[in-house]
C-alpha cells in the first residue's frame, strides 16, 4: 500500500500544478477507478464524495483530450 500513496500524492501534487495537470490526471486515474469501485462495492456511505472527485477527474480528461491522442494514434 506504501506504493499507491505515493503515486496518489505525487499524481495529485502534478494535478494541483496546471502545466502538469493532465499528467496528473492520467496517474490518477487507476486510483480513482478503485476507489469508486470500493465505494460502490462495500462502502456505499463514501459514494458521493468518490463519485464528485471522480467526475472532476473525468471532466479534466476530457478538457485534456489532445494531449493523449498522440498516446492511441500510431
Amino acid at each position: 500500500m506504501p506504493l499507491v500513496g505515493v503515486v496518489e500524492v505525487m499524481g495529485g501534487i502534478l494535478f494541483a500544478i496546471p502545466l502538469t495537470r493532465a499528467i496528473g490526471a492520467i496517474t490518477i486515474l487507476p486510483i480513482m477507478v478503485g476507489i469508486v469501485l470500493v465505494h460502490v462495492l462495500q462502502a456505499p456511505d463514501g459514494l458521493p464524495m468518490a463519485s464528485g472527485l471522480a467526475a472532476i477527474n473525468f471532466y479534466i480528461l476530457f478538457e485534456n483530450r489532445e494531449k493523449y491522442m498522440n498516446l492511441l494514434r500510431r
